[in-house]
């Protein structure tokens, strides 16, 4: 398929039915940017979505999925600016359906500094199988790894695979956290290795 530009410059549709964001820091005020995605959606299944932008409200991203309903594969580069806040009445009405319709397996995170777009994530894509983060120093692997094992545990039972990449590589990590009380209680069946700057937790049913 021909690479396709759409007349919002900020947005660009890739060869393999992607679709990456690059600037939407105006768009909660610009509703032809929805439009401009929901046109491309209707001529072209869209199934993964690259978030390149710097700073992006959590009620945009929210809209954005919305508008891609087939997408299987999120790729954020940095929710670190998104106000994590209440959300009205009517956004979490909206928040809780498309978390139950979304067919979202895959998901990566750049540039993580804190745990709340972890925690947004995992809420919204229920489906997830597949967790990429990358941590940083402010973010210690083992504390990810308690949060997200948690939350498996109250909402998400199919996420058999996290990735965790860490800023330089620790050849005690792993150790670390095969030895951590947390991993031994909430998981009965596992795997954890370390490749290079990633670790891999592969959890069975």
């Amino acid at each position: 398929m021909e690479q396709v530009y759409t007349t919002t410059s900020s947005i660009m549709l890739a060869e393999t039915n992607q679709l990456d964001i690059i600037d939407l820091s105006n768009s909660k005020y610009n509703e032809s940017c929805f439009d401009t995605i929901g046109r491309i959606q209707a001529a072209v299944k869209i199934t993964r979505l690259n978030i390149i932008a710097s700073e992006m409200f959590m009620e945009t991203l929210i809209e954005i999925i919305g508008c891609v309903p087939d997408i299987d594969s999120l790729v954020i580069s940095s929710l670190e600016m998104i106000p994590i806040r209440c959300l009205s009445t009517e956004e979490a009405k909206t928040l809780r359906l498309l978390s139950v319709k979304n067919v979202i397996t895959k998901v990566r995170l750049h540039q993580m500094n804190d745990l709340a777009p972890v925690k947004f994530l995992l809420h919204l894509c229920r489906r997830m199988k597949y967790l990429d983060v990358d941590c940083t120093k402010k973010v210690l692997p083992e504390t990810i790894l308690r949060f997200i094992l948690m939350h498996k545990i109250k909402r998400i039972s199919r996420l058999p695979v996290l990735c965790l990449k860490i800023p330089e590589a620790d050849i005690d990590i792993v150790d670390k956290l095969k030895s951590s009380n947390d991993i031994e209680q909430l998981c009965f069946d596992y795997k954890i290795e370390q490749i290079g700057n990633k670790i891999y937790l592969r959890l069975f049913a």
